[in-house]
């Protein structure tokens, strides 16, 4: 029975390890709890279980549709920013892909109270009734039924209908019903539209606003990033979204994110209610979490930006949300600290350009070895055609002299036959003219040794 159980378990908290899954699971699902979570978050693996319960619980209610689901910021990557998650745990309750409340850190009471609040109820569907109304029906007759309807949708009836007597247990009495008048048709029902109050009213059109998440940053700390630092307005606006609000970890995050393809992008605009939620967190939250603890080392770190800076430094990953707020630095701290992060700057500029020059004169080796290698491939050949050339011309030459050779032979057989033949010449003019004998060159003529 507990290995059933714990299966059961396994199966209702559902884990997303993509953006794409996460959508997936957003745009299937009405209701869905989402828990951005992290591996090395102490408090996220404690959480864990009761997370699990809670989604169980949910599976298990027939009156909730929520679905729970938990995604990791080692898988959600870049995405996580989306949805401007700067502590974990984070809970996030979406409605049909929408964000409509959130909490920050482990409140599981905050998390039901935040689901009653958004009305995740099950749509039990055409022809039931909540309150005992299965019995009711049973108990009557498809017309008896039909005008207990529309008596209790206030639509108009064909005949008068009797009030049905009931008990404190709402059990129904005896009904009587007249016949419908002549002439008077049935009346069409209807499944009437959910009530909303103005409240959900304006909490939807709150968030369907779109506004600019630039506008409630810092101008004195974006003077700094631009004219102090030198960073373009769009990196320092992010650097800024990015990196708790302050400037240090606006310059860290930068540091980290400089070299990523759409650091330049503009930034798109967000939903009021994403926008807000940041300010009105940290306004609830009070004294429960004002930075971050690395329980490997005991250091404070006041935003993320610094927990991500100091994990990978280190390679620590055990963190935990702590109450001890990061003390703000005096004017004369902050100016050094530019100063500090101005030196990092011109420093990794200086790594940076020296790794450049060693990559140039690299490349320029590389380059004289090419053309040397390529020089010494054309000599060599070059160098095998001129011998094949002068291979051709001997074999030519070779030809000539043995041609001159043999003609050379033929005209001295020729001469010592005249003179064996007191001038006269056998078998040498025919009929078709002259037609000298074959000559063979290794074997010595036989007319010349006779003379």
């Amino acid at each position: 029975i507990h290995a059933h159980t714990t299966l059961f378990t396994a199966m209702t908290l559902h884990e997303l390890e993509s953006p794409e899954a996460l959508q997936a699971f957003l745009q299937t699902h009405a209701n869905a709890l989402i828990c951005f979570s992290a591996t090395w978050c102490g408090p996220c693996r404690a959480s864990k279980p009761t997370l699990e319960e809670l989604a169980s619980s949910y599976e298990k209610n027939p009156s909730l549709d929520v679905k729970v689901g938990i995604a990791y910021e080692h898988n959600l990557k870049e995405a996580i920013h989306q949805h401007s998650v700067s502590a974990f745990p984070t809970y996030i309750l979406f409605q049909k892909a929408s964000e409509v409340g959130r909490v920050r850190g482990v409140d599981f009471d905050g998390i039901k109270s935040m689901v009653e609040k958004a009305g995740c109820k099950k749509d039990l569907g055409e022809g039931h009734s909540l309150g005992g109304g299965g019995g009711y029906s049973a108990a009557l007759s498809p017309e008896e039924a039909r005008a207990q309807r529309l008596a209790r949708f206030g639509a108009p009836a064909a005949a008068p209908i009797p009030t049905a007597k009931t008990t404190g247990d709402d059990e129904v009495k005896d009904v009587e019903m007249d016949e419908p008048a002549d002439g008077q048709k049935d009346v069409e029902m209807s499944d009437a539209p959910p009530a909303q109050d103005d409240s959900t009213t304006d909490k939807k059109e709150k968030e369907s606003e779109m506004v600019d998440p630039t506008a409630s940053l810092s101008q004195s700390d974006l003077d700094t990033l631009t004219t102090s630092m030198g960073f373009t307005l769009i990196r320092a606006q992010k650097g800024l979204l990015n990196g708790g609000g302050t400037a240090e970890g606006a310059v860290e995050w930068l540091l980290q994110h400089q070299d990523d393809d759409d650091i330049d992008d503009p930034i798109p605009l967000v939903p009021k209610s994403a926008a807000s939620s940041g300010g009105s967190e940290g306004a609830s939250a009070g004294g429960v979490a004002q930075s971050f603890k690395c329980n490997e080392c005991g250091k404070t770190l006041s935003n993320m930006a610094n927990l991500e800076l100091h994990a990978n430094k280190t390679g620590h990953s055990d963190f935990e949300e702590s109450t001890e707020k990061v003390k703000p630095l005096t004017a004369e701290e902050k100016a050094a600290k530019i100063a500090e992060i101005k030196n990092l700057l011109k420093t990794k500029r200086r790594e940076r350009e020296e790794a450049e020059k060693v990559d140039d004169i690299d490349r320029e080796k590389q380059r004289r070895f090419m053309g040397k290698e390529m020089a010494k491939t054309k000599e060599q050949l070059e160098r095998e055609q001129r011998k094949r050339e002068a291979l051709k011309r001997k074999k030519e030459k070779d030809e000539f002299r043995r041609e001159r050779e043999r003609i050379r032979a033929e005209l001295a057989k020729d001469k010592a036959e005249r003179q064996a033949n007191k001038g006269k010449l056998h078998s040498s003019l025919g009929v078709e003219g002259y037609n000298p004998n074959a000559i063979q060159y290794d074997a010595p003529s036989g007319g010349a040794g006779g003379g």
